[in-house]
């Protein structure tokens, strides 16, 4: 993030990873947020369990059907709910130590990112913005503060897209991500600093 005199400096600690210091001793390396740099009016801060309506409100803003369903308001609340709920229990058992972050700006909840970092890559679990902070670079914005962090760790960035989100597909391919595998509903999507996309797996 820039200060008030407009020069740069970091974020917060994103994820800590151990390591054998000099001294022999445990010590943490930095984390990705230490790595990330972000406009003064963006920032990123954890997600709480008193933050559960808003990451809630985001879910349903990314899926626009479940408006559609043709339910009593308080039954279609319940389906999100429920449909919310599998989403953290997936998340959970297949990223145990990911972590969810709150996107704000101006002091102002806008969006959330889900990351989660091991040994051999930083994996892009989700980011959703509220429907009216799209298409201002944003998401742009975020994705290449995360790029120059893991290129900093020497990590490549993985994520799935819905084969049926052709806008953030556009995205990824714009910044330098490439597919590595296809299913019949996701990508799977790569990016590494320096490495050019390999033979496309089908």
């Amino acid at each position: 993030m820039r200060n008030a005199t407009g020069e740069w400096r970091t974020g917060a600690t994103f994820l800590h990873h151990e390591s054998v210091c000099a001294d022999g001793e445990y010590c943490e390396e930095p984390g990705l947020n230490a790595l990330i740099d972000l406009p003064e009016s963006l920032k990123l801060t954890p997600a709480r369990d008193t933050d559960q309506a808003s990451l809630q409100a985001l879910f349903r803003s990314a899926r626009p059907h479940l408006e559609q369903v043709d339910l009593p308001p308080e039954l279609a609340l319940t389906l999100v709910q429920q449909q919310y709920r599998l989403q953290q229990v997936h998340y959970r058992e297949r990223w145990p130590q990911h972590q969810v972050w709150l996107v704000e700006r101006l002091h102002k909840v806008i969006g959330k990112m889900a990351i989660d970092e091991s040994s051999s890559a930083i994996r892009l679990i989700d980011l959703v913005l509220f429907p009216e902070h799209r298409g201002q670079g944003v998401g742009a914005t975020l994705i290449k503060a995360l790029q120059a962090a893991a290129q900093a760790k020497n990590l490549p960035i993985e994520l799935s897209v819905d084969r049926q989100n052709p806008r953030a597909r556009a995205l990824y391919l714009s910044l330098g991500f490439y597919t590595s595998r296809y299913s019949e509903t996701q990508e799977d999507m790569k990016w590494h600093a320096g490495k050019r996309s390999p033979a496309t797996s089908v």
